[in-house]
């Protein structure tokens, strides 16, 4: 008897069926009989591989009598339905847990997609402000100021774009001498010019 036609008649034995209509997984029935103890697989080898009576088989696993080897054979198949065991016998079940094993990882990679894709962009995020902030500490001469305005920023303390911003009006550069509107309107415009639009037209309605 081929290893098909023992894993099939097995399988009928396991699944109480008359036939298995193919779903019996030889390679996993054989596999599952290998779990048992070297007696239980002699007694099914002998009972349903070879056919011989449970009398035979019991004199050919242990010199044991009929009604002893016929236990030995159903423990066997009690122990083959355990769920561990019945799940390597069946091709629909081990369709079914490979289908939820992709299913599964298919849960876990769409998550770590999700968790790349929010990564990546929170880095975009903060190498654009990150480029900003840098920016913000150049000096005023970055922005091209005239030399009278430049010099008027320098005399009061005021090197960088970020000593600029900080500002909250010109009042205090606008008391300074020979610096008119026309140079507020200046720094407000340069300012603006270099996208830094909310901190000019703060300082236009001042």
């Amino acid at each position: 008897m081929t290893d098909n036609d023992y894993a099939s008649i097995v399988y009928c034995r396991v699944f109480n069926a008359e036939k298995d209509d193919g779903d019996s997984y030889t390679r996993g029935i054989l596999d599952a009989i290998g779990t048992l103890s070297p007696q239980e697989q002699k007694a099914l080898e002998s009972y349903y591989r070879d056919g011989n009576s449970y009398k035979l088989t019991g004199q050919i696993i242990g010199d044991i009598s009929g009604d002893a080897a016929r236990r030995i054979v159903q423990k066997a198949l009690v122990k083959l339905r355990h769920p561990t065991r019945l799940k390597r016998m069946s091709v629909k079940s081990m369709i079914t847990e490979r289908d939820e094993i992709i299913a599964e990882v298919t849960e876990i990679l769409d998550d770590l997609c999700i968790q790349f894709d929010r990564f990546v962009k929170k880095a975009i995020i903060t190498g654009e402000v990150q480029k900003v902030i840098d920016s913000q500490k150049n000096s005023i001469c970055d922005i091209g100021f005239s030399s009278r305005v430049h010099n008027h920023l320098i005399d009061a303390g005021i090197n960088t774009i970020e000593d600029l911003l900080a500002l909250d009006t010109l009042d205090m550069l606008m008391k300074r001498r020979n610096f008119g509107d026309s140079s507020k309107q200046e720094i407000i415009q340069k300012m603006r010019q270099h996208n830094y639009v909310h901190w000019a037209d703060k300082m236009d309605t001042k």
